[in-house]
């Protein structure tokens, strides 16, 4: 009986000891990538609807994190996203659209890593935040669409992706973020953004 019980007091340390496994540590990174928008709804004062859609765009992002040893950590993440216009599609015709979009967005992500011991880590997460986003003027066929102006939305992120050590300090981040924002409104359109995101990235880590 008593070597059982040491048995499975042993197995119980284990099993705990592997649940809180990971590292506790901070780390700073940044990351670049490629911004593949969705067409956004674009509203006016009558209530006429279009929509707009984007070439592929440029996102860039800086962040802070903290890993708290059991797989889950937090991130403060600050990103600038652009893309240019391509298309205004409405009911009744589809016109080439002069313009672009640049927003700047500040987020709190968390995440799970799933082997936060190991040389590859896969992980999921999301954020909440907001993002401030400066259109410029429009114009199809030379009809002015709307005037430059700038507008902030609340935003939300989701993704996943995974890290790879490189030494004891530096890993290599592949990930995937599905980014969106409420409605809001850029003059006299009522609009939102939404885009999938492909981001490759370096942490450094302060032990």
């Amino acid at each position: 009986m008593r070597k059982l019980t040491c048995y499975v007091t042993c197995v119980l340390l284990l099993a705990v000891s592997n649940v809180y496994a990971g590292p506790i540590r901070s780390y700073v990174g940044a990351s670049a990538g490629v911004v593949l928008s969705d067409d956004s709804s674009v509203t006016d004062l009558n209530g006429t609807a279009a929509d707009v859609s984007y070439d592929p765009g440029l996102s860039l992002s800086g962040l802070i994190g903290h890993e708290f040893g059991m797989g889950f950590r937090l991130e403060g993440e600050v990103n600038y996203k652009k893309a240019d216009t391509d298309k205004f599609k409405s009911p009744w015709v589809t016109r080439n659209l002069n313009s672009d979009f640049r927003s700047i967005g500040m987020m709190v992500n968390a995440y799970y890593d799933f082997q936060p011991s190991m040389a590859f880590t896969p992980y999921v997460g999301a954020g909440l935040g907001f993002a401030n986003i400066n259109m410029s003027s429009a114009d199809v066929n030379g009809l002015r669409m709307w005037n430059s102006d700038s507008a902030t939305a609340f935003a939300y992120q989701v993704g996943f992706g995974g890290n790879v050590m490189i030494n004891s300090r530096m890993a290599f981040d592949l990930g995937y973020r599905y980014f969106g924002t409420s409605d809001f409104d850029i003059d006299r359109v009522s609009s939102n953004l939404s885009s999938h995101n492909i981001l490759f990235g370096l942490k450094y880590y302060i032990h």
